[in-house]
Order: structure tokens, then sequence, then C-alpha cells
């Protein structure tokens, strides 16, 4: 996917493209989100879960998007990063989505923010790949993002405006010692009550009927 042109101009920050996380995007973490549903529908394969994780990254992803479809209407998305989204969208800048998913569900993130479309990487590298494929179609510091692990480093060092959303002190100081300048969104972490409705326990019932 290639940059709007028009955006790059002058290397003006009010115009430059914002890309998000998806998982920037949900009040859970995606993953997480995708293992409880998986544990609610077919908690007699649960013994999976642990075979998949050990044969890496890429292989836990397809087995749990392959037997998981997500849908966006029963998920929660985070009001601090919509209202991102909105900030740039009233300025005129085109928004991305950046995923490792590739789904049905980012069609449906995109199209609930009214983005102009959506970065794909579905390398092992982690974040290396996503700065590489980023860095190619918007130019290196051609872009925000906003992201909120680890892997989303690699991009920030690439990336002209930072957000990183924090769900614990350690990040977040970790965030701003790398990156001095980068605007930091605390979220704490949902609490256990979150996790359990995610179970779905009436959905157990259902399965075990």
């Amino acid at each position: 996917m290639s940059g709007d042109g028009r955006l790059m101009q002058a290397g003006d920050d009010r115009f430059i493209p914002l890309v998000v996380d998806a998982g920037a995007l949900l009040k859970t973490d995606l993953s997480q989100e995708r293992v409880l549903q998986f544990l609610a529908r077919m908690p007699w394969q649960a013994w999976r879960l642990p075979l998949w994780f050990l044969q890496g990254r890429t292989k836990f992803r397809r087995e749990l998007q392959t037997r998981v479809p997500m849908d966006i209407s029963a998920m929660v998305l985070a009001g601090d990063t919509l209202a991102h989204i909105s900030s740039a969208r009233s300025q005129g800048r085109s928004v991305y989505i950046a995923s490792a998913d590739d789904s049905s569900l980012v069609p449906q993130l995109v199209d609930a923010v009214g983005a102009s479309g959506a970065f794909i990487d579905t390398g092992e590298a982690g974040g290396e790949d996503r700065a590489l494929a980023l860095n190619a179609a918007l130019g290196a510091g051609g872009y925000e993002y906003i992201g909120s692990r680890l892997r989303d480093f690699p991009v920030w060092q690439s990336a002209r405006g930072i957000v990183a959303i924090s769900r614990s002190e350690s990040f977040g100081r970790r965030v701003h010692e790398t990156f001095p300048h980068a605007q930091i969104i605390k979220r704490p972490r949902p609490a256990l009550s979150a996790y359990s409705r995610a179970l779905r326990p009436h959905q157990w019932a259902k399965n075990a009927l």
C-alpha cells in the first residue's frame, strides 16, 4: 500500500498519516481475547494451546484465527484511541490499521473507525517487519504510530509521531526512557471480572448440553 502523496508534503506533522496497531484499538488484548473465546467454545481442546504455542507465534495465531472467528460487535473499542483517530480524521489525515491478523476482523476495524485501509504483516520478525512495510509505503519518519507492546519499539524508531498505550508503569517508563517525546496514554489492565465475562460462562453450559 502506498501513502497519500498529498499528506507527505512539507513534513508538516498536521498532515502525516496516522497508523494504529489493531491491539491499541481494543480494550483487551486480541490474542488473549481469541484464547478466551477458544476456551469458551471448545474447552475440551484446551490441551492444543501449548502445543501450538511451542510451534511458534505464527502457528499459534493461525490456529486460533481458523477456529475462532471474531465479531467486532462483541468487542469493546478503546475510547482513548478512538479519540485520537477522530482528531486525525478531522484534520484530513489518512488513518491506517496495522495488524499481523489477516482474518476478517481487520476489515471490520477499518470500517468501524473509518480508516483508509490496513497494513497486514505476518512475518516472524515482529516489529521489524512492520517498520519495513510502513517505511516502504509511507517513508521513514513519514507517519505517526500508536502502539501498545514491546514489538512496537522498532516501528516507533522510524515514526515521526509516537503514541504509546501503557497498561503498566514499567512499560510507560521504558517508552519514556527510549522516546522522551512520546505521548503516553495510561490504560489500566482490564479487571479480572472483564476476563470472566469474556469467558462467557453461559456458553460453557450450552457447550456441555
